[in-house]
């Protein structure tokens, strides 16, 4: 079965890598060692919650949170072998985050393979890079789709081409996938694999620049990610267990019915198949200060039940700066609308999910080399009421429910 088949491609992943990091520790070959310790404040509350069933704020998340990862990564070598291996705090049940309650390091699940993998760059064609094993997927940096930090077990192919004598010259990166999807549910009895590829474009244009990227991402076995929802086998960023904004079968019919037993029963309503366009122009007007607009549009043409109309989603935003170096900072101003099944919510941003329209503002600042600084808030509400919003325990909130503030502030350090 495919299953098997990448389960053994994902073991010999772990086996190449530790290989490959073993002969460079006994070799010539130098090895990175790398890490990051983050601690954040995570708000969430919630406003006009005085009518009955309505979320409240002392349901939500409001906490101290960390997050540490440590690895060792092998660059590439003559022969155009690389390698990394590292793990990382939190529950690996959760793909789209790896923060977790200050303190809570006693829980066994606390610490997990987050990456394990290892590629190649052929002599015959350098601007081609192949990896295998639990990487980092290569589309996880454009914020209606996908959390950054977000890694799958799969085959990643990556192709860029420009010319590092001509600084106004072009720059193409094709980049594509095949991951199996649910790979930490423990008891997972379907498959489910996405298939993804994007092209990329980079164009100088006198002091700025220009970046476009269109991506197809495809999702098989949509009904199977519900399921392990239902069964707590996968659970999304920080809702409740059993708790995705994505739309059921049933939504339509029984919208009174106990959350994750639908799931269980009819896992999602619709399939995802999405295309993505995100643009993004850099001006620099200011000296340190560049000014950057950028759109971002996402359809997912695999719609289809209760979520046949809710396939659309949409960023744009402007930003002030820079954090290239210590001492340079940027804020970001966004608006927001992500419909109900226009993003897999599994993956999505851990502050978005689904369902959501709101504004959002962000600042980081680089304090020092390796040291930032930052925050996001996010003023959102729901795009359709009737449809889930934001949870109260494991019930789910009536129509009409409340908007809310979301706020994280974080710090961390990097080496």
């Amino acid at each position: 079965m495919a299953q098997e088949a990448i389960a053994r491609a994902a073991v010999a992943a772990l086996l190449g890598a530790t290989t490959l990091l073993a002969s460079g520790a006994a070799g010539a070959v130098d090895l990175d060692p790398f890490g990051r310790v983050d601690l954040r404040y995570h708000g969430w509350f919630v406003f006009d919650d005085d009518f009955e069933g309505a979320a409240r704020s002392e349901d939500l998340i409001s906490r101290p949170e960390s997050r540490v990862r440590l690895g060792l990564r092998l660059p590439s070598s003559p022969e155009g072998m690389e390698a990394e291996v590292s793990v990382v705090t939190g529950d690996p049940s959760v793909l789209a985050t790896q923060w977790q309650p200050l303190g809570a390091l006693d829980d066994p699940r606390t610490i997990s393979l987050e990456r394990a993998w290892f590629g190649a760059r052929p002599d015959v064609l350098p601007e081609l890079r192949v990896r295998l094993g639990r990487a980092p997927i290569p589309w996880a940096r454009t914020g209606l789709l996908w959390e950054p930090q977000v890694t799958l077990p799969g085959l990643w192919v990556d192709y860029t081409h420009d010319d590092p004598q001509d600084p106004d010259a072009l720059r193409v990166r094709v980049n594509g996938g095949l991951a199996y999807l649910i790979a930490d549910g423990p008891n997972i009895r379907d498959e489910s694999t996405l298939l993804g590829a994007q092209v990329a474009a980079e164009l100088p244009m006198g002091s700025g620049r220009l970046e476009v990227a269109l991506g197809y991402f495809d999702l098989s076995g949509a009904t199977f990610v519900g399921q392990a929802i239902g069964r707590e086998e996968a659970v999304v960023a920080q809702r409740p267990a059993g708790f995705t904004s994505n739309t059921t079968d049933s939504d339509a019919e029984d919208a009174e019915a106990e959350l994750s037993q639908r799931l269980v029963e009819d896992g999602l309503a619709s399939d995802f198949n999405l295309i993505s366009l995100d643009g993004q122009v850099t001006l620099d007007l200011l000296e340190h200060m560049p000014l950057s607009l950028r759109a971002h549009v996402t359809w997912n043409v695999g719609a289809s039940g209760p979520g046949g109309d809710q396939a659309l989603g949409l960023l744009g935003g402007v930003g002030l700066g820079e954090l290239e170096r210590p001492g340079r900072g940027r804020v970001r101003v966004h608006y927001l609308r992500i419909a109900a099944d226009a993003a897999l919510d599994l993956l999505n941003r851990e502050h978005y999910g689904t369902n959501v329209e709101g504004v959002e503002v962000t600042g980081d600042l680089v304090v020092a080399q390796g040291w930032t600084i930052g925050f996001v808030s996010l003023y959102s509400w729901q795009v359709e009421p009737a449809l889930r919003g934001l949870g109260d325990g494991r019930g789910e909130p009536i129509p009409g429910d409340p908007s809310s503030l979301r706020t994280l502030v974080n710090t961390g350090y990097a080496f």
